[in-house]
């Protein structure tokens, strides 16, 4: 089964009409693919204590896409400890190709005008576009 857990965290822009929303994504193989259970099918309660909490990934929400055997994971970015983890830029650079936190930003101006990432930057293996993460935000419905 693949997992895809994520957070969003809100950074400032002093001085800017624009609001920032960065969606974090963590993701297997330097980002070259969605992190995997060795299970095919895994219940909430072992996302959480089998996958996440062992792994310092603070569990908020769980949704599925069943047609895509695919778990998005919220995590609370309070708790989490992003440092603990490669970045995708270190991930790329080392040679055993590690999990990794991967950032995207979304800027929204004072019109609510969105300003996305660069076409095909924003894109994510076996998923597609970041921006799908989005609407997680808005209709977070908790299966945990």
């Amino acid at each position: 089964m693949k997992l895809l857990p994520y957070c969003f965290t809100h950074p400032p822009l002093p001085g800017s009409e624009l609001q920032a929303t960065c969606v974090w994504v963590f993701l297997g193989l330097a980002g070259k693919r969605l992190w995997q259970t060795d299970e095919p099918t895994v219940s909430d309660e072992e996302i959480r204590t089998q996958y996440c909490e062992p792994n310092g990934l603070p569990v908020v929400s769980i949704q599925r896409n069943a047609s895509q055997d695919l778990a998005y994971v919220e995590l609370d970015p309070k708790q989490l400890r992003l440092s603990d983890f490669y970045s995708w830029e270190e991930a790329l650079l080392s040679p055993d190709k590690p999990e990794c936190w991967r950032r995207f930003l979304f800027l929204t101006d004072t019109q609510g005008v969105e300003w996305w990432s660069p076409p095909g930057d924003a894109e994510l293996p076996e998923i597609g576009s970041v921006s799908s993460l989005l609407s997680l935000k808005t209709s977070h419905k908790s299966l945990v």
